[in-house]
């Protein structure tokens, strides 16, 4: 049975709008699936894995090859690549073009078969509706004792969900209350010296730092 809950819409209604999603429960990889079809096939783990081992470079070289791999009862895997927007095309080379991911597209039996899935809220709380006065009145505490603020420590600390902590992150940035130096998947924000009422962060190490 899969668990869900519900999550605030990101948008600026004055009523907040909510969204059921899927809550992640542990993890399945490729062991505890090798575990299970021995099990059920009364074969050694250690020959499922290697086989594996072997399918999956299989998978990688035909992908890169620009082919589509269909999985049986799962779906069809795809190669998936990006560029930078320009003009004329033809001013874009081979090199210029990059990797971006793979997509999946599930099939007619995988879908037949996750219809059927029963749901089930679950009990763990996860985000719940914080004002923006709510967090600017955290992040004036926070401040005073600490440089900078991560979208881990405002998720935990104010029952946001990763999502919405870094959505909000991102919204002080813009109007001007925290600035997010270094590179773009940086983690750290800081106080923005020019925003008042808080005192201001010590701005000689901002983007120097690692998680």
């Amino acid at each position: 049975m899969a668990k869900y809950d519900f999550f605030i819409v990101p948008g600026k209604e004055e009523k907040p709008q909510y969204t059921a999603r899927i809550v992640h429960e542990g993890e399945m990889d490729i062991d505890k699936i090798a575990r299970q079809a021995a099990y059920y096939n009364r074969m050694p783990r250690a020959t499922i894995l290697a086989a594996w081992t072997n399918i999956a470079e299989i998978i990688r070289e035909a992908l890169k090859e620009g082919k589509r791999i269909h999985l049986n009862g799962i779906g069809y895997l795809s190669l998936s690549a990006t560029s930078e927007k320009v003009d004329n095309p033809k001013v874009l080379r081979a090199e210029s073009i990059r990797y971006k991911g793979i997509n999946l597209r599930t099939d007619k039996e995988c879908d037949q078969a996750m219809c059927i899935t029963k749901f089930e809220r679950t009990h763990v709380k996860h985000t719940r509706p914080v004002s923006d006065a709510d967090l600017l009145t955290f992040l004036k505490e926070h401040f005073k004792n600490n440089p900078y603020i991560t979208r881990k420590k405002l998720a935990a600390s104010c029952g946001l969900s990763y999502i919405t902590a870094n959505r909000k992150l991102k919204q002080f940035v813009e109007e001007g209350i925290l600035t997010h130096p270094g590179p773009r998947n940086s983690s750290f924000y800081f106080l923005h010296k020019a925003y008042a009422g808080i005192p201001e962060t010590d701005e000689e190490n901002q983007g120097n730092l690692t998680e």
